[in-house]
């Protein structure tokens, strides 16, 4: 049998392991057992099951890099493999599947140091509309990639309030949030500046640092990948005919 056919077949196994981990992220914690009826309790499974939701988050990006490998190995034995897995990696970055580096802006959003006016004290601490407010700027002045506090903003990335912590990607991050993105450093960072933008609304009530940066590092999306609705629409035989 070929070198490539076995590639093949191993990195169907990879893909069969990678989706049963991702699953694995959003399902085994809840499997595990029931939650104790006090708080204590509560207290101590959140955590358990968050470290397990981490150690599982771990594997999938251990996968995914296995996965990488297998691909360019089918890619070196057949000139036209070589082309998909160029395209392939191609949409894993815009995905974001791996990690990135390039040039970019670091934005960090803390609540205000300053003594609120009574009955003001919610306006002076950073909610989950003020990170989006901060995310919406970015994306529409050209930002390629983008992190919440380590977590990686992707297509299905939700930034909503949970309490005394905000929810990215379904895990808990507090303030200070430290928003990386890569793109043109001059063009973000004149976006965020500009009168009338992000850092004059939000900066007259809450910490707003901007910093531009030649080598901005955002680490891949390690949640779960897996559609359960959404399917692609087959092409029927009339499509594309005049």
């Amino acid at each position: 049998m070929k070198s490539w056919i076995w590639h093949v077949t191993i990195l169907s196994a990879i893909l069969g392991l990678l989706l049963a981990a991702a699953v694995r992220t959003e399902q085994r914690g809840f499997e595990d057992g029931a939650i104790p009826l006090t708080r204590i309790g509560q207290r101590e499974a959140i955590v358990a099951l968050q470290k397990k939701n981490l150690d599982y988050r771990k594997e999938i990006l251990d996968l995914r890099e296995k996965n990488t490998v297998y691909e360019a190995n089918i890619a070196s034995n057949q000139s036209a493999g070589k082309i998909l897995n160029q395209q392939l990696q191609e949409m894993k970055v815009k995905a974001g599947l791996v990690p990135v580096e390039g040039p970019g802006v670091v934005v960090t959003l803390s609540d205000s140091k300053r003594k609120a006016p009574p009955g003001l004290e919610m306006d002076y601490i950073v909610h989950d509309m003020d990170v989006r407010t901060v995310m919406n700027e970015l994306w529409l002045a050209g930002a390629e990639a983008m992190s919440i506090n380590g977590q990686r903003v992707v297509l299905s990335t939700g930034v909503r309030c949970g309490g005394p912590t905000n929810m990215v990607n379904g895990v808990p991050v507090t303030a200070p949030f430290v928003i990386q993105a890569i793109g043109a450093s001059e063009t973000l960072t004149s976006a965020l500046n500009m009168p009338g933008g992000a850092k004059d609304e939000l900066g007259a009530f809450i910490g707003f640092e901007v910093k531009a940066d030649e080598k901005v590092e955002i680490e891949a999306y390690s949640g779960s990948t897996q559609l359960k609705f959404a399917k692609p629409i087959e092409a029927t035989k009339d499509e594309g005919k005049g």
